[in-house]
């Protein structure tokens, strides 16, 4: 499929296929899983970039030509066929011969639609250290990948209609792609009990986020010990629990900020953030600006 899917893209079909995708996708809904897509984008010939970082995923994907992938201090040659992950909070830069053709998306999972278990792999996915695969023609994620944009070029009338569950697909593929070092999900009884105790703390602190929320209440609703509840998180969020009630505060700050024209004072409220000044404080120290100016970055057109 490589040489045909090479040969359908032009610079017209980049441009019509990007318009096409950011309009028909940006959302996705699925039973254990919602995303926001940010942006999707293509280009016969990607020009390097400055090194920068996103506090969300971009899954990239090279058509054609070769280049360098800078992450850190590392550098991973590319190739066609390649598919590489950039994490979110990590500095990386593409470094692009003048023929390297590249697909590419930028999404993050919505954790407060998606199921615990999905959130917990995500966020390891966010950690792995397997983040580029070669010669990826045929994996699921670069074959979904490749059917979206054949779609949107050759039957764009039904895009609408195919669109999500291919970009849902796709997205979903990505860790069984990247997660090679990723701790099993295995099916011991002793796992499934942790899993299910996770599901309801995870589900009590999403209710209760205007709240103090101390590790002892909530080991007390779930009639466990402390000790059991801190390990618990670690197995199944990879995260102390003072962090993942900090994470849940911030994802849920975000999609008021996104969504409603709640003051920020009336944000932190809701989010369980003490005072608006500690709010900004930590809100800026994970998203790289404070509140207000994160908002105005988020709807202000691309």
């Amino acid at each position: 499929m490589m040489n045909g899917f090479r040969d359908a893209l032009t610079a017209l079909t980049c441009r019509e296929s990007n318009r096409l995708l950011n309009t028909a996708v940006s959302t996705i809904q699925a039973d254990n899983a919602a995303f926001y897509i940010h942006y999707w984008g293509s280009s016969l010939s990607h020009n390097t970039n400055m090194r920068h970082h996103h506090s969300f995923f971009e899954a990239c994907f090279v058509v054609d030509g070769s280049g360098v992938y800078r992450e850190d201090e590392a550098e991973y040659p590319l190739r066609a066929g390649t598919l590489f992950l950039s994490r979110p909070h990590r500095w990386h830069q593409i470094v692009s011969e003048p023929d390297m053709a590249l697909l590419w998306v930028g999404f993050e999972l919505d954790e407060t639609q998606s199921s615990p278990e999905m959130t917990a792999l995500f966020r390891r996915l966010a950690s792995t250290e397997t983040f580029l695969a070669e010669s990826a023609w045929n994996t699921p994620a670069a074959l979904c990948w490749q059917a979206l944009w054949l779609q949107a070029e050759q039957s764009p009338s039904l895009l609408r209609l195919i669109a999500p569950d291919l970009a849902k697909s796709l997205l979903l593929s990505l860790p069984a792609l990247f997660a090679a070092d990723l701790p099993d999900e295995g099916g011991a009884a002793e796992h499934d009990g942790g899993r299910h105790l996770f599901r309801q703390a995870s589900l009590y602190i999403r209710d209760n986020l205007s709240r103090p929320l101390r590790l002892e209440e909530v080991a007390e609703y779930l009639h466990i010990s402390g000790r059991q509840l801190t390990r618990i998180f670690r197995s199944h969020s990879g995260m102390s629990f003072g962090d993942y009630v900090t994470s849940e505060r911030l994802k849920k700050a975000h999609y008021l900020l996104k969504n409603t024209d709640l003051t920020t004072h009336a944000i932190a409220e809701q989010v369980g953030f003490g005072s608006v000044h500690y709010f900004t404080k930590v809100f800026a120290a994970k998203r790289g600006l404070p509140p207000a100016a994160y908002r105005k970055q988020l709807r202000s057109p691309l």
